[in-house]
């Protein structure tokens, strides 16, 4: 070969082994515990990916998930997303978008987080180190779950965090922005005891924290450009 050829030859060959961006489909009942990696990324859900009670999904740093509309991620298991500040999980749209409500969020029913006397997480679910948009009800907390959320921006939503059913939830160093609602409990008396600090919220079309409870009194939030 001549060198010129050679040369282009060798392009060639570099241009057409660079593998494929590999992608997952995932949907229906996890019966078994299981962890998602990045190398896996994208997963995409779609239907409904439910975690079976007493069965475990983790999520490694840097794991994206891209939900078709209408799915959620069901957690009645234990559910352990935990990135770092420079591996987020992302949970987003299959289809990106500007409006939320494109996907139904993360659902919580009756899971755990078991804290140690300084608050840092011990074992069982958590929320930490994760970005979620254009989502409806971004994380819904039902039926008694107590969850720590950490560290996590949640954007271009109706409700960032609904609190429905749950107490003794920790939300603290998020960052809420572009939702409806922030924060959302209507009512204390299902929802006792949780602690809400550190938290910043912006640019909620209605409101940033709207909290019908005198167990709970969110402190140290920082609340800015909201419409109430």
């Amino acid at each position: 070969l001549t060198l010129p050829f050679a040369a282009a030859f060798c392009i060639a060959l570099l241009v057409f082994t660079v593998p494929a961006q590999s992608q997952v489909y995932v949907g229906g009942e996890l019966t078994a515990d299981e962890t998602f990696a990045p190398g896996n990324n994208p997963y995409i859900v779609t239907q409904d990916l439910i975690v079976l009670k007493n069965v475990t999904l983790t999520l490694l740093p840097g794991v994206e998930m891209q939900f078709e509309a209408g799915t959620s991620l069901v957690v009645n298991g234990t559910l352990i997303a935990k990135g770092t500040n420079g591996q987020k999980i992302k949970f987003l749209p299959k289809n990106p978008g500007i409006v939320p409500g494109l996907w139904n969020g993360l659902v919580f029913n009756n899971t755990k987080t078991l804290m140690g006397a300084d608050s840092a997480y011990l074992s069982g679910s958590v929320l930490s180190e994760a970005i979620i948009s254009n989502a409806s009800y971004s994380v819904t907390l039902d039926f008694s779950t107590a969850l720590l959320i950490e560290n996590t921006r949640i954007s271009r939503c109706s409700f960032g965090v609904y609190l429905k059913a749950s107490g003794y939830n920790t939300i603290r160093n998020c960052e809420f922005s572009g939702c409806d609602f922030g924060i959302f409990m209507a009512s204390g008396y299902l929802n006792p005891s949780n602690n809400i600090y550190r938290n910043s919220i912006s640019g909620s079309a209605d409101v940033g924290i709207f909290i019908n409870s005198n167990f709970t009194q969110p402190n140290q939030n920082h609340i800015s450009g909201n419409l109430i």
